[in-house]
């Protein structure tokens, strides 16, 4: 005799918060290969989101069949090759993804350190840090600290102490610093053109 198999109901598929604690262990026992607490604690807040946007987009197709196993292991996988949920695009060259892809490296020079796409050209990197350079003295002291600390790759937590002020205005400051910066490339190649 052959046991009728009885369908899982929307009411029977599992929270996400009934997952969380589960998920939570394996992304610690994943993050112990970084060295830094602030960051094992950031990478544990970035898998996390990776699996709830998983879970989430699972849930809006109607599925059913939602296991804790797969979706932390996409979330692990995920955050080490370089996805971030924090607003990062793999477009981004400061971006982890964008570093994992190969499609930007960092260039040490001097006591500074500038990222850049690894098609460039040697006097392409060149003009950017003439470029970089005078963009950076236009800014105020404590935002060039900020700047730095942000390209030395600080967490977001840290830089929040630091600086004290919130995690939220230190991802506004970067949206400003990247404006700041399209405005003055922008108005220094309309000078060329003009000259």
């Amino acid at each position: 005799m052959i046991a009728s198999v009885k369908p899982i109901t929307s009411s029977e598929v599992p929270t996400f918060e009934s997952m969380l604690p589960v998920l939570t262990i394996r992304f610690r026992k994943a993050a112990l290969s970084i060295k830094s607490y602030e960051e094992r604690t950031d990478a544990v807040a970035e898998m996390i989101g990776l699996a709830y946007g998983v879970y989430a987009s699972l849930v809006k197709r109607g599925r059913t069949d939602i296991f804790s196993s797969p979706i932390g292991e996409f979330a692990v996988k995920g955050y080490f090759s370089g996805r971030r949920v924090s607003g990062m695009s793999a477009t981004d060259v400061t971006s982890p993804r964008c570093r994992f892809l190969g499609r930007s490296t960092v260039v040490n020079e001097g006591v500074g350190k500038c990222i850049c796409r690894r098609t460039f050209k040697p006097s392409t990197i060149g003009a950017f840090n003439i470029d970089f350079t005078d963009w950076k003295n236009t800014l105020d002291d404590r935002t060039q600290n900020l700047l730095s600390d942000i390209l030395m790759g600080e967490t977001t937590s840290f830089l929040a102490r630091r600086y004290e002020i919130s995690p939220a205005r230190i991802s506004q400051i970067r949206r400003e610093l990247v404006e700041s910066w399209h405005d003055f490339v922008s108005d220094h190649h309309e000078e060329k053109e003009t000259k």
